[in-house]
């Protein structure tokens, strides 16, 4: 089935649309155009340096993180919480590696980015936390089994740790 359209009648009709057709053009153009959540987003991808100022792995920050949630918890009371962990905080650097034509690696040299003022810095590639492998919580509501059952749900949740890796205390 053909449709014709003289453009007299075409004429008339972009004429009487023609606040549909300008708000149309006008989302296109918004959806086109180049956004700072696009930017931000494209930032949090970009690899991080070696020079952030993140703060790394705390195991002091980590109770406290368990703690301040524990004691939200309904009848667990003040807490107090004791994280023992294997090993320290790892940092992964990006490697540009060379092998040779049957396949054994001649060099291996850190990527580096530069930052300007004639400085760079090593990419990294990932952050490995030290591995948990106990918790004991003191607190006030630990008198009771359904509290202690919570606390213990809770903490491996948080840590991954299995329940017998998991101490949970009555406090004074």
């Amino acid at each position: 089935m053909k449709i014709k359209i003289s453009i007299s009648k075409a004429k008339e009709l972009l004429r009487k649309n023609a606040a549909l057709f300008a708000i149309g053009a006008i989302g296109a153009i918004l959806l086109l155009w180049p956004s700072s959540a696009k930017t931000e987003k494209a930032d949090a991808e970009a690899p991080e340096s070696a020079d952030t100022n993140e703060v790394g792995f705390s195991v002091e920050a980590e109770e406290e993180r368990i703690r301040s949630f524990l004691e939200s918890v309904e009848g667990v009371g003040s807490a107090s919480v004791r994280l023992s962990v294997k090993g320290t905080e790892e940092t992964v650097y990006m490697e540009d590696r060379r092998l040779t034509s049957d396949g054994r690696e001649e060099t291996a040299t850190t990527v580096t980015v530069p930052r300007g003022s004639g400085t760079s810095e090593a990419v990294v590639v990932k952050r490995i936390k030290p591995e948990y492998v106990g918790c004991v919580v003191a607190c006030s509501g630990a008198g009771s089994d359904s509290v202690r059952l919570w606390v213990t749900r809770a903490v491996q949740s948080l840590t991954g740790l299995s329940a017998d890796k998991i101490t949970v205390l009555k406090s004074k």
